[in-house]
């Protein structure tokens, strides 16, 4: 705040949320595509329908320099945008929607990696089996 001041400051955090309501409107372009909840901050959550899935686009951004966080309940991905994100929206569409077309094309392609992962965990009736696995990772992580 010393540096940029109240003012400054606050162009930020405008240019911030305006970034996120951009990559909001486009993910709401992309029929594959729809926004979770109504996003009022700079976070913005999305998911897909199907055949789309939406840990295979997940994949497919990674690919591409992106790094989205799942979700679960409903599966799902989320950007929280950041100062990084706001001259970079246009290019995280762009890479977004080609990454859609990619998984569309070929869907039985992304039932490895990701989709396997947080899919399968996503189906469990009993989740405490998923407290168990990732325990039991954990402690053969720290193991060796």
């Amino acid at each position: 705040m010393t540096k940029m001041g109240r003012n400054g400051y606050l162009q930020q955090c405008k240019d911030i949320v305006n970034c996120r309501i951009e990559i909001q409107k486009g993910i709401e372009q992309i029929p594959e595509l729809y926004v979770v909840g109504e996003p009022s901050s700079t976070v913005v959550a999305f998911s897909s329908h199907e055949p789309v899935g939406i840990f295979g686009v997940m994949d497919e951004m990674k690919k591409r320099g992106w790094d989205l966080s799942p979700l679960q309940y409903p599966s799902a991905l989320h950007l929280a945008c950041t100062r990084l994100t706001v001259p970079v929206a246009g290019e995280f569409l762009r890479d977004l929607s080609d990454s859609v077309a990619q998984v569309k094309a070929n869907p039985e392609s992304y039932n490895k990696g990701s989709q396997a992962i947080y899919g399968f965990a996503s189906t469990v009736p009993d989740t405490t089996i998923i407290d168990e696995v990732a325990q039991g990772f954990i402690d053969a992580l720290y193991a060796a």
